[in-house]
């Protein structure tokens, strides 16, 4: 059994992969997939994308809105989510669960575990390690109660292994499983509903794209103060800006401000497949996050044969060898920015190279195979240790 970090079947790079592992794994194995959905007291269960799917609502005394209430309604609905819990377990004869983006909730599995249990693990991410000591007291000790009762604990990437190794050094070893791609997807259907993006495809290419929440950890205002340089070069040139996020309205006013609104443009989310239609047609990707554990994007990209830009920060450097797969620039560095984005643009040869290399790295490194036999090792290895 897998669990979703947010809700099963939608966008967001952590989701990509749950989604993206759960496919790999059913090809060998019948795979169950939890969803934490806070609202739902009483488990409920259906079919979705092949896969059976179980929504419970995991109750967590942690509520930084309202302490008291919330530690109330905990003892008033926990043995009750334990007890469903435990059911849908027995029921469906799990035999291991892979937990996703460290969370509070884990402690749940460590309880269960304690009483005969299946064994889990679980997958760090990014944010969970990044962010792990800004999150109220509770909370941390929480999660910790439940990575000490895992079977294996993993990064995403080997740069999130050493911060997970400085946030708990007394942690057994932390493994890296990287993230994958399934190449099923590298030739996109030519017979999809593609008119959502009709006006992105209809600029032939002119363009370079930016995926991610339109949050300050994206940092895509480093590209939008960037534009100006590109444009004064490349005057007909744009910047696709696919997400969303509470630094829309700021992000509109100073695209205003710098007179790109006709070359800047604030698309929304957009679903996965066209998505990757954008990305496909594009000149390339552009992440100047100011971190990340390993980006879908940036492997996404790759998949399709497209050079990438990224600041040089979490995973991506492990995807990017500088000059030859993608271009790598310094976090915040407009100057370096722009002119990375005008390499690809004014050397469409060099960028096509860049691309095609970039596939090649992540087929060999980065496929859905690789990441599902690792995990496929782990979990083996957590039910044979039982």
């Amino acid at each position: 059994m897998v669990t979703e970090a947010w809700g099963f079947i939608h966008g967001g790079g952590i989701n990509v992969m749950i989604q993206t592992l759960a496919n790999q794994l059913k090809k060998t194995a019948l795979v169950d997939v939890l969803v934490p959905s806070w609202q739902v007291k009483k488990a409920t269960t259906e079919s979705t994308g092949g896969f059976n799917v179980v929504r419970l609502g995991l109750a967590s005394p942690v509520n930084v809105q309202n302490r008291f209430r919330s530690i109330l309604s905990f003892f008033a609905l926990f043995p009750s989510v334990l007890l469903q819990l435990t059911l849908y377990i027995t029921r469906r004869d799990i035999d291991v669960v892979h937990l996703h983006y460290l969370g509070h909730y884990h402690f749940y599995f460590r309880l269960l575990r304690i009483v005969g249990g299946p064994p889990y693990i679980i997958t760090l991410h990014g944010s969970d390690v990044a962010r792990f000591s800004e999150q109220p007291w509770l909370s941390r000790k929480l999660c910790e109660f439940a990575l000490r009762g895992a079977s294996a604990v993993v990064a995403v990437s080997d740069n999130l292994r050493t911060l997970a190794q400085a946030q708990w050094p007394d942690l057994d070893a932390i493994t890296v499983v990287h993230n994958g791609v399934s190449f099923e997807h590298a030739t996109l259907p030519t017979d999809a509903d593609y008119s959502e993006v009709a006006n992105i495809l209809a600029l032939q290419g002119a363009y370079i794209c930016a995926l991610g929440a339109v949050e300050p950890v994206k940092n895509q205002i480093v590209l939008i103060k960037a534009w100006p340089q590109v444009l004064e070069a490349y005057p007909d040139f744009h910047l696709i800006i696919a997400g969303t996020g509470t630094l829309e309205p700021s992000f509109d006013a100073l695209i205003q401000s710098l007179n790109c609104q006709h070359r800047i443009h604030l698309v929304g989310k957009l679903v996965h497949l066209p998505t990757l239609k954008v990305l496909q047609e594009g000149r390339g990707l552009a992440l100047t996050s100011k971190r990340e554990g390993l980006p879908y994007a940036l492997l996404e990209a790759g998949m399709l044969g497209k050079a990438a830009i990224a600041s040089r920060v979490g995973g991506m450097p492990e995807v990017i060898d500088d000059g030859v797969t993608g271009i790598l620039v310094p976090v915040d560095d407009v100057d370096a920015t722009a002119k990375a984005v005008m390499t690809l643009v004014g050397d469409e040869a060099n960028a096509n190279r860049m691309g095609l290399a970039a596939r090649e790295r992540v087929k060999k490194q980065f496929s859905a195979e690789s990441m599902g036999n690792g995990y496929l090792e782990l979990y083996r290895a957590a039910i044979g240790a039982q």
